[in-house]
């Protein structure tokens, strides 16, 4: 579930949001609630961050250089994790996943920045 905010760069967003039991006590991992080609959250450590819709006319200019990468998760997960930005697409969480208390909660997150997928694309 996607819906426009006030500001065209907040978007509010539907995350299915899944416990993980750990030996480190309870975690969360965060998913949109259907698959969608070219939609990604990017989370920090406390959280969903960012929203990336690789068909969004902002990224229009970058679309062309993203599309000879071999898969756009792929190049995002290992261009984050260059950049050192304590940014990533991927949650690995290891633990036992309780889907049956799974909960969906709406997140207002900005768009990620175009100057930040330009750095990632260097």
């Amino acid at each position: 579930m996607i819906k426009s905010s006030n500001s065209e760069d907040i978007l509010r967003i539907g995350l299915n949001i899944i416990p993980v039991y750990t030996l480190l006590g309870t975690k969360h991992v965060f998913a949109l609630p259907d698959i969608s080609y070219g939609e990604y959250v990017i989370l920090n450590a406390s959280g969903p961050r960012y929203y990336f819709n690789m068909f969004d006319k902002e990224y229009d200019s970058v679309r062309e250089q993203l599309g000879h990468k071999d898969s756009i998760d792929v190049f995002l997960d290992t261009a984050l994790k260059k950049s050192h930005s304590k940014l990533y697409i991927k949650q690995k969480l290891i633990g036992f996943h309780r889907y049956s208390l799974e909960r969906l909660e709406e997140y207002d997150l900005e768009k990620l920045p175009l100057t930040i997928l330009i750095d990632l694309l260097k």
